[in-house]
């Protein structure tokens, strides 16, 4: 199972990951007891570029907010500034806010359901779709901007899945290009699906990228040994369709994992 390391204490000696349950592999990890001997293997794929004095957008989703709890830290210490919108589905997903707090400049919390009420003065909080909170924050529905406008911003970055990261792309584009008039460097993640993790073996997490002036396909890269690329270059709507063909399977495989739990009493988390 892919997880994105979520943060490590050198002094303690200790890894900390982040796990969504959805579908079989990850639902199993909640079966997982204290003091139960698990295997890692790792880091793989491409370390994380961290600019130095720079304003910086990160726009994630749930998915992506784990990744975000190991990146943010290390922008800030490199002084630059965050604007953190952080996207969740209720209020209740919420999680590790108070690091999140501490490393961002300014959190924008985003619930598609219910409000996500900020605790610090420069916080922002809207309900309903990421991309109408980035519109609004952008026309300054949101309050004052001031000191990270998005047009201030020197790079962005998308972290969550691929219908997300697609449709913040549109988005940079369409609705936003003037806010993003400077056309900073923008870094889109690529959840592609996951199965040897060793580069080329299997060939499964396999990804097209595109020019992104022609939008022709140019060359196949392996997604596990490079999790975040450059925003126009994914070949999105490849990916989605990567993604679903092994739908069928996945959802007998929920559906068993279902009666097992239900047929054998198994503790969860």
């Amino acid at each position: 199972m892919a997880i994105t390391g979520s943060k490590v204490d050198t002094a303690k000696g200790t890894v900390t990951l982040i796990v969504l349950e959805r579908g079989v592999s990850s639902r199993i990890v909640a079966t997982f007891k204290p003091g139960e001997h698990i295997a890692l293997m790792g880091p793989t794929g491409t370390y994380a570029h961290v600019p130095e004095y720079q304003t910086l957008l990160i726009v994630a989703d749930r998915l992506g907010a784990t990744g975000v709890r190991a990146l943010a830290p290390a922008l800030r210490a490199a002084g630059n500034k965050v604007l953190f919108f952080a996207s969740f589905r209720t209020p209740q997903e919420v999680f590790h806010r108070e690091e999140f707090e501490a490393a961002c400049d300014r959190v924008v919390w985003v619930s598609a359901a219910g409000t996500i009420t900020p605790r610090r003065p420069q916080d922002r909080s809207y309900t309903g779709d990421v991309r109408d909170a980035l519109k609004a924050y952008a026309a300054g529905k949101l309050g004052d901007t001031e000191p990270l406008a998005l047009d201030d911003m020197d790079r962005l970055y998308f972290l969550g899945s691929g219908c997300l990261v697609q449709r913040l792309r549109d988005l940079r584009h369409n609705e936003l290009s003037t806010s993003f008039a400077s056309n900073p460097p923008a870094t889109g993640s690529v959840y592609g699906s996951m199965q040897c993790m060793l580069k080329g073996v299997c060939s499964q997490c396999l990804q097209w990228q595109m020019d992104p002036v022609t939008g022709k396909r140019t060359k196949a890269v392996f997604t596990c040994s490079w999790q975040d690329q450059p925003l126009d270059m994914p070949d999105y709507d490849s990916l989605q369709e990567r993604l679903a063909q092994n739908r069928l399977a996945e959802h007998l495989g929920n559906l068993w994992l279902e009666h097992l739990f239900a047929t054998h009493k198994i503790e969860r988390v």
